[in-house]
């Protein structure tokens, strides 16, 4: 995908892997989206790369975005979105390995202004972390509400740990801190850690 795509500074909002399939997220327009792959579809030299066709359709090209999550089990896409008329989280089903998904086509998102917190335009941070909670689906981040969000601003919730649940497809606050988090993951093991 270098040169076909991706370029320098561009690995940057995420990487995953699904039943054997790499999704990565490249975030520098004019070829932002999450590019698939196989393991089979590395090459050792950049000759054989080259002559390579890209191997599966770009998700959500052209979407700004800084971060992904995959909720496999209930066939979701997550994506924190910083374009500045529709950012927040949003929700779009996962695609098969043979189809796309098209910016637009959400099933549910939340809009909210996280703090940019780099001033570098292309480098700004946001939302870098998403995590899903396999039991009840609930999508887990760290969030900075930035100056005038339209969220926080209407009463719903304040920079913290925040959820957005599947369910009802709003977003809450986990707990009562305040912090200005910027990751967060789930130990997949029930534990009595807190």
């Amino acid at each position: 995908y270098y040169n076909a795509g991706w370029t320098y500074s561009t690995f940057s909002a995420g990487i995953a892997k699904i039943n054997g399939l790499w999704y990565w997220c490249n975030y520098a327009p004019p070829a932002s989206g999450i590019f698939r792959f196989k393991d089979s579809d590395i090459y050792a030299t950049s000759s054989a790369a080259a002559a390579a066709k890209i191997p599966y359709a770009v998700v959500l090209t052209s979407l700004k975005f800084t971060s992904f999550a995959i909720d496999e089990d209930r066939s979701k896409l997550y994506v924190w979105n910083i374009s500045t008329t529709t950012a927040g989280i949003e929700e779009y089903p996962l695609p098969a390995a043979d189809s796309t998904v098209t910016v637009g086509k959400t099933t549910a998102s939340v809009r909210m202004d996280a703090k940019p917190v780099n001033t570098t335009a292309d480098e700004r941070v946001y939302v870098k972390q998403m995590s899903i909670d396999s039991r009840n689906g609930r999508v887990y981040f760290g969030f900075r509400a930035d100056e005038g969000d339209v969220w926080s601003t209407a009463g719903n919730g304040h920079t913290g740990i925040v959820y957005y649940d599947p369910e009802t497809q709003k977003c809450q606050n986990y707990g009562e801190t305040s912090d200005e988090i910027l990751g967060v993951t789930i130990n997949p093991t029930l534990s009595k850690l807190f």
